[in-house]
């Protein structure tokens, strides 16, 4: 059983263990939440710790969105043409780098940490900000932690044993759930930065020991003067500043929403968990995959191949994604209630959240497409064309948050990330086709027709079953839970029979499928 977990896997293997992993990740993910929730509420020292969170995510996904998409690439390109030993050593360079780097920006963070958490919640008291500032220094060795564990994983990924990188997902949110359940009441509220360096520390071990039992060799090397090292930070660079002004987004975000009501910056959090759960569970195997992948045909310079693994990632991807996005915002407040609605976590909180929610769900509709094109372009050793557009859309989002948190409120501010994140995607798509890469993707926008009208129909079935048995928040927990429980199976029920009748392409190809496992 535990070499069918961690053993190599092709690409429907590997999509099942990393299904199943982040299903149990997402799992894991909510109780945990639901616990924070039904113990602290939404007031301002959940303020406090969403201002903290912002600066450990930005650093670390700068650090490691800039290193992790050019890593399997240039990774793969040096695995395949020079062998497992050179491969190893630009890993370990890569590691060396990286936690020069993350030391050095955790130094930085600290001195600073006072003055950047009032830079990100000018709106708060000066209690609130005092608590975030503690946070933000607790959590700091995170930055060093989480993106080691990046590079790691992604070894692992190269070997395709998903059924680890699950893994290292599910140890993660394990360990900071356990920390939460067993310290809450001795720490508080501190808590909740603890919990996060206790899962990132777990998760870190989990990876290296993985990498280290399956014949990663490490090697202390700092000396950047070498060729694929350089070609790495090369490719980076423009990552790097993209990803730097690209995750100011979230910065503003929390800006503008500490001048609203109190608890508006959790309700904001909140509800981009709910989401990010989604996307975990539905996308990240598809971004797992679609790393390799790419990565694996560029190296061997096969375009026809490359063309087919990226249509069929992209349907995929919109399959998943499409009805899960409607649902998610029709459904928005009756679900945040059955989720979260408990202990401190009020009807007030529930209604606040899931107005948020409704406007940021729509966001996942199109950000699993855009983010598999931008992997193409990555795979092809471009990445100055995502990088200039993404901050294109850094810039829109930005705008768009100043003209609609005035008569919308949270719903603004997500509402702006979603058209945003939308434009971005359709003008990398567009610049995508226009390169001279061979590659079409009629087959692919015919597909997508027929996804966005059985989506309609899914739609059209949940507003009809919401006026037939509607679902009001002083209703006791079950019968919400019931009553959500059949919008949902009727609505997926109408979008699989209506993607049956309009012949999708992507709904065929997962019947052979089970029937052939069958």
């Amino acid at each position: 059983m535990f070499s069918r977990l961690t053993g190599a896997r092709g690409r429907l293997g590997g999509f099942s263990l990393l299904s199943s992993g982040n299903f149990l990740t997402a799992v894991l993910a909510y109780l945990r939440q639901a616990e924070i929730a039904r113990v602290f509420g939404t007031n301002w020292k959940t303020d406090a710790f969403a201002v903290a969170l912002v600066f450990p995510t930005l650093a670390q996904q700068v650090i490691s969105h800039a290193f992790g998409s050019s890593f399997l690439p240039i990774y793969s390109d040096v695995l395949h043409n020079k062998g497992r030993q050179a491969a190893d050593r630009l890993a370990s360079r890569i590691l060396c780098w990286m936690a020069v780097a993350g030391l050095a920006t955790i130094a930085l963070l600290f001195v600073v940490a006072g003055r950047l958490t009032s830079f990100a919640g000018p709106g708060l008291s000066r209690e609130t900000l005092g608590l975030s500032t503690v946070m933000l220094r607790t959590m700091l060795p995170m930055l060093v932690l989480v993106s080691a564990t990046g590079i790691l994983s992604g070894l692992m990924s190269c070997q395709k044993r998903f059924g680890i990188v699950g893994a290292i997902g599910v140890v993660n949110i394990a360990a900071s759930f356990a920390a939460v359940i067993l310290g809450h009441a001795r720490y508080g509220i501190m808590i909740l930065p603890l919990s996060g360096l206790a899962g990132a520390a777990a998760s870190f071990v989990t990876a290296l020991t993985a990498a280290l039992r399956y014949g990663f060799v490490f090697t202390p090397l700092i000396d950047p003067r070498e060729n694929d090292f350089g070609r790495l930070v090369r490719l980076s660079a423009p990552v790097l500043l993209g990803a730097l002004l690209g995750f100011t987004g979230p910065i503003v975000d929390k800006i503008l929403a500490s001048f609203l009501s109190e608890s508006s910056v959790t309700a904001m959090d909140y509800a981009a968990r709910v989401r990010d759960m989604a996307l975990a569970l539905l996308f990240l195997p598809v971004s797992a995959l679609s790393d390799v992948g790419l990565s694996e045909k560029a190296a061997r310079k096969d375009m026809g191949a490359f063309g087919l693994e990226l249509s069929s990632l992209l349907n995929w991807t919109s399959f998943m994604m499409l009805p899960a996005a409607a649902l998610l915002s029709v459904f928005a407040t009756p679900l945040v209630s059955v989720l979260f609605m408990r202990g401190s976590f009020d009807a007030d909180s529930a209604s606040l959240v899931g107005r948020t929610l409704g406007y940021y769900a729509p966001w996942l509709a199109q950000f699993g497409f855009g983010a598999v094109i931008s992997r193409g372009f990555y795979a092809l050793k471009n990445s100055r064309t995502p990088v200039l557009i993404g901050i294109w859309g850094t810039a829109a989002n930005i705008l768009l948050d100043v003209i609609l948190v005035m008569p919308m409120g949270t719903g603004g501010i997500a509402l702006a990330s979603t058209l945003s994140s939308t434009a971005k995607t359709v003008l990398l798509t567009w610049t995508f086709l226009r390169m001279r890469t061979g590659i079409s993707l009629r087959p692919v926008l015919g597909e997508h027709v027929r996804l966005v009208a059985a989506t309609a129909a899914a739609v059209c079935t949940a507003l009809v079953l919401m006026r037939l048995l509607p679902v009001q928040l002083d209703m006791d927990f079950l019968a919400r839970l019931g009553r959500l429980s059949v919008w949902i199976a009727a609505s997926l029920g109408a979008y699989v029979l209506a993607a049956g009748l309009l012949r999708s392409s992507t709904l065929s190809a997962l019947s052979a499928r089970i029937m052939k496992r069958a």
